[in-house]
Order: C-alpha cells, then sequence, then structure tokens
C-alpha cells in the first residue's frame, strides 16, 4: 500500500519514532517541537490523535552525516563561514 504513493513511501524512511515509553507519558512537552529541532524535523507533518509530536520527520533540507570536522577550530571556521555567507557580521574585528 505504501508504494502506491511514491512521496509517502519516500517520507516513511525519513521518520523518526521517539519510542512507546514517551506514548504512556501523560506531560505534553515530549510533544512539543523545540526551538532547536526547527530545520531538522517538520512541524507539520506529525499525525493526529495519540502519536501526535511522537512520530515527526526530518525535513527535506536535513541530511544525516556520520563524521565531523577533524578539528574544533575546522568546525569553528566552518560556523563562522556559514553564518557569514548568511549575512552575519562579526561582533568584535578578528584578533
Amino acid at each position: 500500500a505504501e508504494k502506491l504513493n511514491f512521496f509517502r513511501y519516500l517520507s516513511h524512511f525519513r521518520s523518526v519514532h521517539r519510542g512507546a515509553y514517551f506514548a504512556e507519558l501523560r506531560t505534553t512537552t515530549v510533544r512539543k517541537l523545540l526551538p532547536e529541532s526547527w530545520g531538522f524535523m517538520c512541524p507539520v507533518h506529525t499525525p493526529d490523535g495519540a502519536p501526535c509530536g511522537l512520530l515527526n520527520h526530518f525535513t527535506a533540507a536535513c541530511r544525516i552525516i556520520t563524521h565531523g570536522p577533524e578539528s574544533p577550530a575546522e568546525a569553528e571556521n566552518a560556523i563562522a563561514q556559514v553564518l557569514a555567507s548568511c549575512g552575519m557580521m562579526p561582533a568584535a574585528p578578528a584578533v
């Protein structure tokens, strides 16, 4: 049945289930989309009813990587380059 709609079939592989333990909790905190997940988790693509907020999907632009930079300095430079390309200006001149 999933192969009838190709895009639904693909979205199945982008789904993230938080687990059955969280479904038993009576709090809504675990179901909320936290600010740090914006851009990674789709705020719209979650089912209605009991699994709402527990079954989420990655956004189309989200990519999973399995390795990081070799050194912290490389990571810092890469983050600074991305922020600069988005228009952010440094608060203090580089020393």
